[in-house]
């Protein structure tokens, strides 16, 4: 599993970089984290797995991954890859959206976050990552402002791409509000996940109705409530699978009320048992110890 919060913090809420590979790579397990990502193909074919849904990434699609969204991304086929991932903070980008409005992140629609670029498009956007990663890499006086800059001009472009790609129905600022509110309630089922998580708890802690939490929850994360209480349980499980062989420790570690729950949500939702999970995790450790000797 990838731990959220592994690329950014209070000292870097900004980071781009390019990754190359050149045969097939695969995320080995869904993972999230606080902070916004956004991903943009150069070369090969990738596919994007978003909560329920997957969409495909090929050569000049960039995808926008909102904060606490449950992904992963794998290889199709096995020609050469190249990608550029930028990550950053609320708070890099709270200052940008108190000037210009939530509209700035209309790009960051959980039910289309994938956006496929014109050759025109893909020139624009390019030259947008190469400014960020020279600024980034070179830390010259002021490359935060630069930086910051190039990133307003990527979100506030694909902005409108994704309105016009969408006929108009792209995020707006009420829209995007109310997605903010509910990735505060994300984190707090994230930091909170080993309790029992139930609407009323939710609706006293964040003085909102409980039917209004379950319909808009579901509408800004694309997923229901109680389906994302299980997947961040089973995200937080498998890390720990893979160390422990205790799967009644591990179930209620990570917030199940019973072990028959536990293993029948992590098979529907890993396709293998706990156990079988440990003991791959198990083999695939030893096999990098042996190459690393």
């Amino acid at each position: 599993m990838w731990k959220s919060n592994d690329l950014l913090n209070e000292q870097t809420a900004f980071s781009i970089e390019r990754l190359t590979y050149q045969g097939a790579v695969k995320m080995p397990a869904s993972h999230f984290h606080e902070h916004y990502e956004i991903l943009y193909v150069e070369r090969g074919e990738r596919a994007l797995f978003i909560m329920d849904n997957c969409f495909p990434l090929n050569k000049g699609y960039i995808a926008f991954i909102p904060p606490y969204s449950i992904h992963r991304t794998d290889s199709r086929g096995t020609s050469p890859q190249s990608r550029v991932l930028v990550n950053f903070t609320d708070a890099y980008i709270q200052p940008l959206v108190d000037l210009f409005g939530p509209g700035i992140l209309a790009c960051y629609n959980i039910h289309h976050p994938v956006l496929a670029l014109s050759e025109e498009q893909r020139e624009t956007v390019s030259r947008l990552f190469l400014d960020m990663l020279a600024e980034y890499q070179n830390g010259m006086p002021l490359w935060e402002a630069r930086a910051s800059s190039a990133l307003l001009s990527l979100l506030t472009y694909a902005s409108r791409l994704s309105r016009e790609q969408l006929g108009g129905m792209g995020q707006n600022a009420e829209s995007e509000t109310v997605a903010k509110k509910m990735r505060q309630v994300a984190r707090f089922i994230e930091q909170n996940y080993e309790k029992k998580i139930t609407l009323d708890l939710l609706s006293k802690q964040f003085y909102l109705s409980p039917c209004y939490i379950s319909r808009m929850f579901n509408k800004s994360m694309g997923v229901s409530l109680v389906r994302y209480v299980n997947q961040i349980r089973i995200t937080k499980a498998q890390y720990l699978l893979e160390t422990s062989g205790d799967i009644t420790s591990v179930a209620y570690s990570t917030g199940f009320e019973s072990l028959t729950h536990f293993e029948r949500v992590f098979r529907s939702s890993q396709g293998m048992s706990p156990s079988e999970y440990h003991e791959r995790a198990r083999q695939l450790a030893e096999q990098e110890d042996k190459t690393d000797e």
